[in-house]
């Protein structure tokens, strides 16, 4: 039994050496790309956020106005950051991500191993740190580096308070989703789920409060900063989602059935962007506070009447879930190709398996993710942010295949 585990530990120790070994290499190669191509998109504003944060005490882009175009989550994290390393200091920036990435697994790793199967929790360690994706998450400033760890701690907190319940392993849970809320803002409604997750697993609900209080605080909190900086008592402003909103909207008017699909297969398949209809890139509104709540609404009301907006939605599930090929070249876009053939092998294996309560936490956080996402916007960069479900749903389906293979050769030996 000793020499067993000794030889589990050596997997889980070979697992975080591999880890870190490929993440330094590949972290040496992203840090010889200009400062401009690293802080490109999406980057360039949570770090200019931040910046500002460092400088000037104020979350603003220009370091004169308030600004409420995203939420505050990851620029805070990118702040403390340079506070501490120095401004624009990306490599600090993508070196702890990739820290707290393996110290968030490992502990969901050892959560899984008591509470699930030491088979299931040494797989689903191996989809965590060695999946493709998981390299281009955390060795990219955006935010889905920090929701996932926040899930793991969460997913791992929550399956202690499960086999000890206790205020101290509630209030964690709680505290966890405060930066996955103030990074995307989407899983504003994710407490609400849990309640229902918590009804469903029968635990005691004088754990609930905190976990439905701490982020409805936190989000309360910071649109009482933005109304005394700004004069608006908003988390973010509505124009992001109205233009989403606006553009979902005018699908659901001008296409047919199969035109979702089709835009689909001309950004991901042939990349013949050219042919692509301009419905299907969508268009920014202009910013109007007044206008933007007008759009917002008309959108809203479209989409729920629209006979359109489940196919909509089926496009945007199916988006959300093909695999992270972005701008890392052909042997990345290969080997993620098939590592997320292999997630979604496992997961089908174990459909059966996973249909219990003790899983329903992770089939309710891709649940959430899903429907949300698929009705405002989904991107497969999107579902790497809660890329444990899937992982530890996708092991169980593994364990099974496993144990009947085994079963299969012992009676054949025996035989």
């Amino acid at each position: 039994m000793k020499h067993g585990i000794c030889r589990l530990r050596h997997v889980e120790y070979a697992l975080i050496a591999a880890f870190f070994g490929i993440t330094l290499w590949l972290l040496r190669i992203r840090l010889s790309l200009p400062i401009e191509i690293l802080l490109g998109d999406d980057a360039s504003y949570y770090s200019a956020a931040a910046v500002h944060l460092v400088r000037h005490g104020l979350y603003s882009i220009d370091g004169r106005t308030l600004t409420t175009y995203r939420e505050p989550g990851y620029s805070f994290f990118m702040a403390s950051v340079y506070f501490v390393f120095g401004v624009r200091n990306v490599g600090a920036v993508l070196l702890l991500q990739s820290i707290l990435h393996a110290g968030a697994s490992l502990l969901f790793f050892r959560r899984i191993r008591s509470a699930i199967s030491p088979f299931v929790a040494y797989i689903t360690l191996a989809f965590l740190l060695l999946s493709p994706a998981i390299y281009h998450v955390v060795l990219s400033p955006l935010r889905e580096s920090i929701v996932l760890t926040s899930f793991l701690l969460l997913s791992t907190y929550y399956l202690r308070l499960r086999q000890m319940p206790s205020w101290k392993n509630g209030l964690v849970v709680g505290i966890c989703l405060i930066p996955i809320v103030l990074t995307y803002f989407t899983f504003i409604f994710f407490p609400f789920v849990l309640l229902l997750v918590f009804m469903i697993e029968r635990l005691p609900s004088r754990y609930w409060l905190p976990i439905f209080l701490l982020p409805l605080t936190a989000s309360l909190l910071w649109a009482t900063h933005n109304y005394l900086q700004g004069g608006r008592f908003i988390v973010t402003d509505a124009h992001v989602s109205s233009s989403l909103l606006f553009t979902k909207a005018e699908k659901a008017r001008r296409f047919t059935l199969i035109d979702p699909f089709q835009c689909l297969w001309d950004e991901y398949i042939t990349h013949d962007l050219d042919k692509m209809s301009p419905t299907c890139r969508g268009k920014e509104i202009p910013h109007d506070p007044v206008a933007e709540k007008r759009i917002l609404g008309e959108s809203l009301r479209t989409l729920l009447l629209s006979p359109m907006t489940p196919v909509l939605m089926l496009a945007g599930a199916i988006e959300l879930h093909l695999p992270y090929v972005n701008g890392w070249g052909r042997i990345y876009n290969i080997l993620e190709a098939m590592m997320t053939a292999v997630l979604y092998l496992g997961i089908l294996l174990g459909l059966i398996r996973t249909l219990r309560r003790e899983y329903v936490l992770f089939w309710s956080i891709i649940a959430y993710a899903t429907l949300f996402f698929s009705f405002i916007l989904a991107y497969p960069r999107y579902h790497l942010a809660i890329f444990l479900a899937y992982a530890l749903l996708s092991a169980v389906g593994y364990e099974w295949l496993y144990k009947k293979c085994f079963l299969l050769f012992c009676n054949k030996g025996v035989r």
